[in-house]
């Protein structure tokens, strides 16, 4: 009997090998598009919001200013002795105005989209017969949450 000279390859160890390298190569792929696509997207998020929020307290520092200018004429007056004069003077700005003693308190509230900017501002009489301002509080929410696909939604209060 002859022997045949033609040797025998085993292919299907090798072959097995490649398609389970090829199969894990296209998994990680399509799991580092899907990552990639969310990271982008929560970036844009951010980015919407990061601007909102900062929109809303440009809104607000104007609003501070207008009320700076529409008290000017009380610069030279102890607080205890405006006398309801400062609503007279801001009757065009929407603040609210709380006496607190011999102290006043302005509130004010500025949005811009979903963001919005609560700010309360005390003025009352120092020592030395100066007005010291102080800010009691500057806060920014932004007024939204995330449907089931991702987009921003306005919640209603």
């Amino acid at each position: 009997m002859k022997r045949s000279k033609n040797p025998v390859i085993n292919v299907g160890g090798s072959s097995v090998l490649v398609i389970f390298v090829v199969l894990s190569l296209v998994i990680f792929s399509v799991l580092s598009l899907v990552s990639a696509r969310a990271d982008r997207r929560m970036v844009f998020r951010q980015e919407n919001t990061l601007l909102q929020r900062q929109k809303a307290e440009a809104s607000a520092e104007e609003r501070l200013a207008e009320i700076d200018t529409a008290l000017l004429p009380l610069k030279n007056t102890p607080v205890s002795q405006w006398e309801g004069r400062e609503e007279a003077l801001l009757t065009n700005l929407p603040v609210t105005i709380v006496r607190e003693g011999e102290a006043v308190l302005l509130s004010f509230e500025t949005s811009f989209e979903e963001a919005v900017t609560k700010v309360v501002l005390r003025l009352e009489d120092t020592w030395e017969g100066n007005i010291r301002s102080a800010i009691v509080q500057w806060k920014t929410n932004i007024n939204a949450e995330e449907d089931d696909n991702g987009q921003l939604v306005e919640i209603l209060d």
